[in-house]
């Protein structure tokens, strides 16, 4: 019991840390003031390809989403929590599974890309939000 609940609390944690940095990435990796300010802002390759690490730690968190869930509701590992913040963690699972698939689509070139990056944007300010409260109301 104890291993799974450092395991799920691991997966947990980490993803969540990583939740941040992928949100932040995409301003390190494009020329922007924050870019710019940090000494980052030299860059050679175009922007899609620079943009590798945002793709892989996004599949990493919905990875460590996944296995923070699934140990985390075996029976017998849910202590007393809040049931809000599990259907806060449950819609934040499903917005990481739409942030991957929305991110494929913003891979490719076509003319809906502007629409794409402001969906992606929003669904991961809700992302956010979601675990977030996740956090504070289960832990």
């Amino acid at each position: 019991m104890l291993s799974g609940y450092f395991a799920s609390s691991s997966a947990g944690w980490i993803g969540a840390l990583l939740v941040g940095v992928e949100a932040v990435l995409p301003y390190l990796l494009r020329r922007t003031a924050l870019s710019t300010w940090l000494g980052v802002a030299t860059f050679t390759r175009p922007y899609i390809r620079r943009m590798w690490p945002h793709y892989w730690i996004g599949y990493l968190v919905l990875a460590l989403g996944t296995i923070h869930g699934w140990i985390a509701m075996k029976p017998g590992h849910i202590a007393a929590t809040s049931l809000a913040g599990l259907w806060l963690a449950t819609a934040a699972w499903f917005l990481m599974l739409a942030q991957v698939v929305l991110g494929l689509y913003l891979q490719a070139p076509g003319s809906k890309r502007a629409s794409l990056r402001a969906w992606h944007y929003w669904v991961m300010v809700t992302l956010i939000v979601c675990v977030g409260l996740h956090i504070w109301l289960n832990r």
